[in-house]
């Protein structure tokens, strides 16, 4: 009884002070079957319907219910920087913020330069930049750079003939030759700069089949070297450990495999002693090497 008074007071109330007009909520809001409704912050009882989720505040279907609208939780809470707030059933709670990629965060191997497409960073070949140095031009001619790009030109402005055939043309870096037109050209050469492979997959360039050369390698998506640790999903007894080791067969793959070996706690060798991670290799010299090192089998004498 206390509990429907609070409400009615609640719901006047909110009419005398928001100055908006009390909304009856229809009969069918109550849900598709018997039980409770969530209202925001409140479960409302079987029987009652959500009329302001905002505020959490059921009533009986076709009770007047006010719509004015209560404070957001998460503007009384501080995340911290790598978090933001969310409401979750009515409580604010800070969430970890998905990091950012971006290339001020890759590093790429040399001889490559990250570069960002649809938001995502990508490490791309650095194509060479082309001048006259890496020119070399046919007797008659001389390189001279035109619009940042490198060409050969025959010498005093004469007309000199242009080079039929790509025998006796030589092409600058990131060209290759073609002839098909009777005038050898020089054409850039593919690349995978500008190449987006699915994830998994990265772009290496590709020999194909064509009718007449030259066929240039073609920008290709190949899967992903997938590397793994045979010894990830071993388990060895105690007092050993496990160990990647190489083996030989007659076909490739000849993928190593994994094995138990005994853990190494080094040891006397002949008038030496071996340490920890390390093995006897000549008793008759007295020398140890890492495992799986090299060793010289030379005399030295009794141990």
């Amino acid at each position: 009884m206390r509990g429907r008074l609070l409400l009615a007071m609640i719901t006047v109330f909110g009419v005398l002070t928001s100055g908006c007009e009390p909304i009856v909520p229809p009969p069918g809001d109550a849900g598709s079957g018997p039980g409770s409704v969530q209202c925001g912050p409140t479960t409302c009882s079987a029987g009652t319907v959500c009329c302001n989720a905002s505020c959490g505040i059921c009533t009986p279907p076709g009770n007047v219910c006010i719509q004015l609208a209560c404070e957001n939780p998460c503007n009384l809470v501080d995340c911290q920087p790598d978090s933001v707030c969310k409401v979750v059933r009515g409580e604010a709670v800070c969430v970890p913020v998905e990091p950012v990629l971006t290339c001020a965060s890759v590093l790429c191997i040399e001889g490559t330069v990250c570069e960002e497409n649809d938001g995502n960073p990508r490490c791309v070949p650095i194509e060479p930049v082309l001048t006259c140095a890496s020119v070399l031009c046919i007797e008659g001619t001389v390189c001279e750079e035109n619009n940042g790009r490198p060409r050969c030109v025959p010498i005093d402005g004469g007309v000199g003939p242009e080079p039929s055939s790509c025998a006796v043309t030589l092409c600058p870096v990131g060209t290759y030759c073609d002839d098909i037109s009777g005038t050898a050209k020089c054409i850039k050469a593919p690349s995978c700069r500008g190449t987006v492979c699915p994830r998994g997959e990265h772009c290496e360039l590709s020999p194909v089949q064509c009718i007449r050369a030259p066929c240039p390698a073609q920008p290709t998506c190949v899967p992903d070297e997938v590397v793994t640790n045979p010894c990830a999903t071993v388990r060895c007894q105690a007092g050993t450990h496990c160990e990647v080791t190489p083996i030989v067969c007659v076909t490739t793959p000849c993928d190593p495999v994994a094995q138990c070996v005994p853990d190494s706690t080094g040891g006397s060798c002949g008038g030496n002693t071996c340490s920890a991670g390390q093995f006897c290799c000549n008793p008759s010299c007295g020398i140890c090497a890492p495992k799986g090192g090299a060793c010289t089998q030379q005399f030295c004498g009794e141990p």
